[in-house]
């Protein structure tokens, strides 16, 4: 009687705390820092945490020997024991307190992992998982999109929408470029990533007409708030996430398959020429050549090639809201060269430190001249320099991990495979992001790391990696 009424709280816990991950996820993949609803010092992402870390308590208790015989969680624990190192020797450095806190709090996202790896036990929760994530991304882009709209509109109560989504830290409008452009940060923009790779993968499982039509257009309103982030990053973490997936999809896949792809594309590439020219006639710009005349800043042949296609429609003119136009298009070219700069200093400076202490570094609060507030930008070259190549390598060894399940997967033709390979090229995606911004030590970032542990973490303990 005990072991069934045991086994009876294992499964409503468990059924609990899968709905807080969604809804976790879903929060994740939207609101930015989760702080949309606030109780307090206690925000709405605070809350689910700890509510999910309540109802796993049995299944930790459950499934302990499996989690410690999980790579990933070796890996992070290791990660997380050099993390004290780190905190010690920042301190024995007289290193500023304030910073060494800020280092800590991002990893501390890590103790979600346990938590992920016991709730993503089958292969339908990974499916479950990955289509909130799709979905909920989707409806991130479509409030940028709605915003978008509204600023060109130039509706009165927007301004105080701007300042309470700012304060909330769900996005906030880091420039004004035009009257009928701006550009709009979301804290969790960089999961867009996520809908765009998942709309890819599931297309080739799309039944119905309907999925055949709404999944490529997921993959055009995300890749549009991707392009309209103007964010150089961002552009070359999306190329590096489609490229990987695409190519391997287009190998792996049968004709049909493919020609499910090559339909998504086409749909996807039409949906998204609509959208581009829905706001040319409307606003007057091509935020296409708009957002290529930001990336290709410093290479003056094709910045200017860009820039005279059309990147505003009222620069040409010849009238005087033409050249006010100009001037602030100026002025946010002038900021991103600005940028460009001061990153230059900072990777000098970072590399100064990681060449004072390579192996174990400088410890947590290690400062650089150049960033007295500590915001580093490019994470790995400062975990570098904070933990040396030895947290460097803890902190990715999971992704070693994954690679090498990847390969046993392709050449065994496992039939998930791809879901896998789905997973796995977003996180690629956000590392290339994390390079040059700061992504994967905050609860953004870990968060999804910790969700694509799980996922490999479920494949390599189930017999499901056996030949079909």
């Amino acid at each position: 009687m005990n072991m069934v009424l045991l086994e009876n709280i294992y499964k409503k816990a468990e059924k609990i705390a899968f709905i807080l991950l969604s809804i976790l996820v879903v929060d994740l993949c939207v609101f930015g820092a989760g702080r949309l609803v606030e109780l307090g010092p206690l925000t709405f992402r605070m809350g689910l945490l700890l509510l999910l870390f309540v109802f796993c308590i049995p299944l930790f208790l459950k499934n302990i020997k499996e989690l410690f015989k999980s790579n990933y969680i070796r890996a992070i624990m290791v990660f997380a024991f050099l993390a004290v190192i780190a905190t010690v020797i920042g301190v024995v450095n007289n290193n500023r307190m304030n910073l060494i806190v800020t280092d800590i709090k991002g990893f501390i996202y890590f103790a979600f992992l346990p938590c992920v790896l016991v709730l993503v036990n089958s292969y339908d929760r990974c499916i479950v998982l990955a289509k909130a994530c799709m979905y909920s991304a989707a409806a991130q882009a479509m409030v940028h999109i709605i915003y978008i709209c509204l600023y060109i509109s130039n509706v009165p109560w927007l301004e105080s929408v701007s300042q309470f989504c700012d304060e909330r830290r769900f996005f906030y409008v880091s420039y004004k470029i035009s009257p009928t452009n701006v550009r709009v940060s979301f804290l969790s923009a960089i999961c867009l990533l996520l809908g765009v790779a998942f709309s890819i993968y599931f297309s080739t499982k799309a039944k119905t007409k309907l999925n055949k039509i709404v999944y490529p257009s997921i993959t055009a309103i995300c890749g549009f708030s991707l392009l309209a982030s103007y964010t150089r990053s961002v552009f070359l973490a999306v190329a590096v996430t489609v490229f990987v997936l695409l190519v391997v999809l287009l190998i792996r896949l049968p004709k049909k398959e493919k020609m499910m792809i090559l339909t998504h594309l086409l749909i996807m590439l039409v949906v998204f020429s609509v959208i581009i020219a829905g706001f040319k006639v409307v606003s007057g710009e091509n935020y296409f050549t708009y957002a290529l005349s930001r990336t290709f800043v410093g290479i003056d042949f094709l910045e200017d090639l860009f820039t005279n296609t059309g990147s505003s429609g009222s620069v040409d003119s010849g009238n005087e809201d033409s050249d006010d136009d100009s001037d602030k298009l100026d002025t946010f070219h002038q900021n991103t060269v600005d940028s460009d700069s001061i990153r230059a200093v900072t990777v000098g400076e970072l590399v100064s430190n990681i060449k004072k202490s390579p192996i174990i570094g400088l410890g947590f609060g290690a400062e650089i001249p150049s960033r007295p507030d500590g915001l580093n930008e490019y994470f790995f070259l400062d975990l570098f320099s904070k933990m040396g190549i030895i947290g460097l390598i803890s902190y990715l060894s999971p992704l070693g991990f994954m690679l090498v399940q990847l390969i046993q997967m392709f050449r065994r033709k496992h039939k998930q495979f791809l879901l896998a390979l789905t997973w796995f090229s977003v996180l690629l995606g956000l590392v290339v992001y994390s390079y040059f911004t700061p992504c994967m030590n905050s609860s953004v970032g870990i968060l999804v790391y910790c969700c694509v542990m799980a996922v490999f973490n479920f494949y390599n303990r189930s017999q499901l990696n056996l030949e079909d």
